[in-house]
């Protein structure tokens, strides 16, 4: 016990001693936390983190191009393999790294090789099984075939994810799910005059969908990939808005009024949830808006000269405010 109250003391003493420091000015905070990270590691810590980081960019990297020299090497030798071969290449090739991926991932040592692994099975699988559809008889380009493929593929992403809970799951399940979405709507719309209009209002409703599944996992381990789903949620929702205006003489009067509200009602949302992403992408289609609305409607009426004056001050403007509300209500 007396050797506990004397620690007490001890740390109550240097305390005040630095709290008399720091009046003095003799003391500054950046020195104080300095020294608490160097006795708490934290610089060791901070290096680790790095290189790990490092090393996952490595292993996706890497990942990548060997996906795209399996690409090339069957591309190059398709009609000289046989059905058997083509198969063993492709879907042999995400099975078997599948499988391997799982043995390294038991090892915490190995997680980040073996999500690397997951990530090169990932790519590869979608190759894997068109051709396996293809050299059964099924015309795998086709929507029908498409749709079953992605629907396998989400389907065994969504497992995995479930069973192991690594990001690489998480992130493929939001890719092969959204070409499910997309394939499914293409085929039911196929034949349809209204064809085009169907996928435009596909894509906007696969743009909030992105920016929801953000939202939700900020709160989870798995809020690093919030910022990736905001940006591109809101370019899809944007973009496909913006479409839906359409150009003279087909223009669509009613999503010419309501894409500014669009767009408004995203940039509240930005500073709602603190999203850079969404603010600047927001921003930036509102000015892709402003240049195509003054050239339509202004242009004939102003001239040119005045029409260009026009939209550079409404320019301008909409980039203050930007910079203003990423200052005051994101980055504060």
């Amino acid at each position: 016990m007396a050797g506990s109250n004397s620690k007490k003391m001890d740390k109550k003493l240097l305390l005040k001693n630095i709290e008399q420091l720091a009046e003095r000015g003799q003391v500054s905070k950046d020195e104080l936390l300095s020294a608490f990270n160097a006795g708490a590691g934290g610089d060791r810590i901070y290096e680790l983190l790095r290189n790990i980081s490092f090393s996952r960019v490595l292993y996706y990297i890497g990942g990548g191009i060997v996906v795209l020299g399996i690409a090339v090497l069957i591309g190059q030798n398709w009609d000289r393999l046989n059905a058997f071969t083509k198969l063993l290449s492709t879907l042999g090739i995400s099975l078997g790294v599948f499988i391997y991926g799982l043995v390294l991932c038991r090892n915490k040592g190995h997680d980040i090789l073996g999500q690397a692994l997951f990530f090169i099975s990932a790519l590869v699988a979608p190759i894997g099984l068109y051709v396996l559809f293809d050299i059964t008889g099924f015309n795998a380009s086709s929507m029908p075939v498409q749709s079953i493929i992605y629907i396998i593929l989400t389907l065994w992403m969504v497992i995995s994810f479930l069973k192991i809970r690594k990001f690489v799951f998480l992130i493929f399940t939001i890719v092969f799910s959204a070409n499910m979405y997309v394939c499914i709507n293409f085929m039911i719309a196929m034949g349809s005059p209204f064809l085009e209009k169907i996928l435009f209002y596909s894509l906007l409703i696969l743009g909030v969908s992105a920016i929801l599944i953000g939202y939700f996992l900020t709160e989870t381990e798995f809020s690093g990939l919030s910022g990736l789903l905001y940006a591109v949620g809101s370019a899809f929702f944007l973009g496909e808005a913006f479409a839906l205006c359409g150009y003279p003489p087909e223009n669509n009067r009613i999503w010419e009024i309501l894409f500014p509200a669009l767009v408004f009602g995203l940039v509240y949302i930005s500073v709602r949830i603190k999203s850079k992403s969404i603010l600047i992408i927001s921003s930036g289609y509102l000015m892709v808006f402003i240049l195509n609305i003054t050239s339509i409607y202004f242009s004939g009426s102003l001239g040119w000269p005045l029409a260009l004056m026009l939209i550079g001050i409404l320019l301008i403007i909409t980039g203050y405010f930007t910079i203003y509300l990423n200052k005051k209500y994101i980055l504060s």
